[in-house]
């Protein structure tokens, strides 16, 4: 098996949607996750209040991205951050033992549970051509539902330009390792119609100084604004805070038990979300300081598309 088909198997593990009532959530849980379905709920004022969340497991073992998600209730009303003038306030970070979670508040038994494996169907790849930013294209069915297209670029800017994303940095901060702009979308009823995707993600990984910086930036259309997405960590430790030359108030956050070099050993990457107006995501920086990760956090700038 190549590595980019490790990437996709293994990146694709789990995938989110947002579905209209309990019965038709439990069901997706059933397929996916293969656990006890959820709890009746006896409480009809918190029946009304249940939304979907996402969770992306960073524990998984994939040699370059790091995406996975699954969706379940939660059942507290939670506000969203507001603008600044330049740039958008954070969502607030909730810490809890294995993971991070941003929206709201989450079980941590459920963040520390394993995911099981999910089969995907490899459905074609095709080489970028003349006039294309990508390079290679692969399109693979999850779980029988999910279709998943990647797009590889060789620059992060290109992946920009493609995926319609915001270019955080106000400069570049390394070099491009694996840019991957993924396009998911909803096969249950049919053939996936291009363009009506569900989510968007933008994975890109690079090489700062000789350490990996991981970011990952996600939208989902449709997503409601108060929406629970969390990061899994095998253990989280040293929380700060840090105020960046943009004015941004990032919270930091060490998985000190993360899988690093490949996942060749145990180390530390210390993580940051990304959660602003209508998008998702997170950053993790493999075993570097906090100085050179505040100097890479300094060149953060968020603002609307």
């Amino acid at each position: 098996m190549t590595d980019k088909q490790l990437d996709i198997n293994l990146k694709n593990a789990l995938q989110p949607s947002y579905f209209p009532d309990n019965d038709v959530n439990r069901s997706l849980m059933d397929k996916i996750r293969s656990i006890e379905e959820v709890t009746d709920k006896d409480d009809d004022s918190r029946r009304s209040e249940e939304r979907a969340s996402r969770i992306r497991d960073a524990r998984r073992p994939i040699s370059w991205l790091v995406k996975a998600a699954i969706f379940f209730l939660v059942f507290s009303a939670v506000g969203t951050g507001g603008a600044l003038a330049a740039n958008y306030l954070l969502k607030k970070s909730e810490v809890s033992e294995h993971g991070v979670t941003v929206g709201g508040t989450v079980n941590d038994d459920d963040l520390a549970e394993p995911w099981e494996d999910v089969p995907n169907e490899k459905l074609g790849t095709e080489e970028g051509s003349e006039g294309d930013l990508w390079y290679s294209k692969e399109v693979v069915l999850t779980n029988g539902v999910y279709q998943n297209s990647y797009y590889y670029y060789k620059t992060y800017e290109d992946g920009i330009k493609d995926s319609g994303f915001p270019n955080i940095f106000s400069e570049p901060i390394g070099t491009p390792q694996s840019i991957c702009y993924v396009v998911t979308e909803d096969s249950s009823t049919g053939q996936a119609v291009e363009g009506d995707a569900f989510e968007k993600t933008l994975d890109s990984i690079f090489d700062c100084n000789g350490h990996k910086v991981y970011l990952c930036q996600d939208y989902m259309p449709g997503a409601s604004d108060d929406s629970t997405y969390s990061v899994c960590m095998n253990k989280t430790a040293n929380t700060r805070d840090y105020t960046s030359s943009q004015g941004i108030v990032f919270t930091l956050v060490d998985d000190i038990e993360a899988d690093v070099d490949n996942w060749t050993r145990k180390g530390t990457r210390t993580y940051v979300m990304l959660s602003y107006d209508k998008y998702t995501g997170f950053m993790y920086f493999e075993e570097m300081n906090d100085d050179d990760i505040h100097d890479i956090l300094d060149k953060i700038v968020l603002s609307a598309q």
